[in-house]
């Protein structure tokens, strides 16, 4: 109740709240922890033998309309007794920008240090501005909140989809190769009918090629089971909270919100990097092997090519490890 009872009060409200009870605060905060926990595990069987839960996210920080840090004495309180019970879900969002205070960036870094690891750091600016690329006008995109894992949205006014479609980005690669054809099954998913590549640009336009190609099919077939939302998937009671949903009379999922759109989730980026510079390495600048004697390799599991595989795994760059050779791909 005291938890309900401080986000029902203006800033000064709260900061002489916490100054005058920190303990009865922060007892708040370890009950409200403890007990979305424990609700998060109990919905979440899947996840109970690791102790693990459900990703139910929250976040600190970010900006007002004026670009002041809306962190305060209440978000440190907060932040303390995270770290004090130790529990690892929710997790909690940073909505970092510059001007942000340096004594929460320091605590969250050095309790990260220490174990809890369960920070995502997300950029204001740059989540702002990845939303008025997609058209979301300036005012609304200022107003940015991350839902989900970390995908941002236009808060009050956007009903984002997360995970609409996934797309394995290595298995690209591989249709790429083998013209199409998915070596598991034999089915030709992609649209690549090319075999041989003369230069190693030529491979990546390419896999560029594949890549919108499957983009467009996941895409395609995201808007066909949208369409059934309005018999699915309507939502009287959050529908109310978005202005425009609320003026017009009409639920937010059948058109009721300013802006509605949907993710592809793509996976695999590091293997696909990593792939990229072996071939581009190994196939056109050393000459170590050709195409088809890769596809051979590949097909068999690397049998009978052990040492093509020690040299992919100790001669060529991995990324995320500050290489810009292969952090490039």
């Amino acid at each position: 109740m005291l938890v309900r009872v401080i986000y029902l009060m203006n800033l000064p409200e709260r900061l002489t709240l916490i100054c005058r009870m920190p303990d009865k605060v922060a007892s708040g905060f370890n009950k409200a922890y403890l007990e979305t926990n424990a609700r998060i595990l109990a919905r979440n069987n899947v996840f109970e033998a690791k102790k693990a839960a459900a990703n139910i996210p929250f976040y600190i920080g970010s900006k007002d309309k004026d670009g002041l840090d809306l962190t305060n004495d209440y978000t440190l309180l907060l932040l303390e007794e995270y770290r004090r019970i130790d529990v690892h879900d929710p997790k909690i969002h940073v909505m970092w920008h510059e001007g942000m205070r340096r004594d929460v960036v320091d605590f969250i870094l050095d309790t990260i240090r220490n174990g809890n690891n369960s920070f995502l750091f997300a950029n204001v600016d740059v989540a702002s501005n990845s939303l008025r690329r997609i058209g979301v006008d300036d005012e609304d995109a200022r107003r940015v909140t991350i839902y989900g894992c970390y995908e941002e949205s236009a808060e009050g006014t956007e009903v984002p989809a997360t995970c609409g479609g996934t797309l394995n980005i290595a298995k690209a690669l591989e249709l790429t190769l083998n013209r199409g054809i998915d070596t598991m099954t034999g089915v030709k998913l992609g649209c690549t009918e090319k075999r041989d590549f003369e230069s190693f640009d030529e491979l990546l336009f390419a896999l560029w090629s594949e890549l919108k190609y499957l983009c467009e099919k996941i895409m395609d077939g995201i808007s066909r089971y949208e369409r059934g939302y309005e018999r699915v998937c309507t939502s009287t009671l959050c529908s109310p909270t978005f202005k425009n949903s609320r003026e017009n009379g009409i639920d937010i999922y059948l058109g009721g919100a300013k802006y509605n759109n949907t993710s592809i989730v793509c996976s695999g980026i590091a293997t696909l990097a990593d792939s990229l510079l072996v071939i581009k390495k190994a196939v056109y600048d050393s000459k170590l092997i050709t195409l088809d004697e890769l596809r051979d390799c590949l097909s068999k599991n690397f049998e009978g090519y052990e040492a093509f595989l020690r040299y992919s795994k100790t001669r060529v760059p991995k990324f995320g490890n500050n290489n810009s050779e292969d952090d490039s791909m």
